[in-house]
């Protein structure tokens, strides 16, 4: 009997410890054991070299000629106390943009992550698209800060 008992107190305890590391590995925005991430806030900033990018602003890419193509190196800096979480970036419909380098994440606080659109213009005139980077704020909840980038093709 006091073996039994025994054997049920041993699993009790197994159960619990484990139900404790399941939910923390349920948790897809933990970034490990002992971190601050719910102490904190992320906040988000997005710059081209030392212009600030305001949410729904605009940056506006050096002219290039058709058929050519330019990179721009953009950064995202978590200007907050919490980690940043990334769910994904996006881009309108556009052939003549890409995102060719996707930032890291999640960005702990008070650094920064870079990503590169390139513009390759296949016609003359002004494009533009829609840039979209979903990302996880205080509540945890699924957040959008958008810019729009233009750029004209040249002959």
């Amino acid at each position: 009997m006091k073996k039994y008992i025994k054997l049920i107190i041993t699993l009790s305890a197994l159960i619990l410890l484990s139900l404790s590391c399941m939910n923390d590995r349920d948790n897809p925005h933990d970034p490990g054991a002992g971190s601050n991430y719910y102490d904190g806030i992320p906040e988000i900033s997005i710059k081209q070299d030392i212009t600030i990018i305001p949410d729904n602003g605009l940056f506006e890419t050096d002219d290039t000629i058709v058929e050519e193509y330019i990179d721009v190196d953009f950064q995202i800096e978590n200007t907050g106390t919490g980690y940043l979480f990334m769910e994904n970036m996006q881009i309108t419909q556009s052939n003549m943009f890409a995102i060719i380098k996707m930032p890291n994440t999640p960005i702990d606080p008070g650094r920064t992550s870079e990503f590169t659109v390139r513009f390759a213009p296949t016609s003359e005139g002004k494009h533009s698209i829609i840039i979209i980077v979903n990302y996880f704020n205080a509540d945890d909840e699924l957040a959008e800060f958008s810019f729009t980038i233009t750029g004209t093709g040249i002959n």
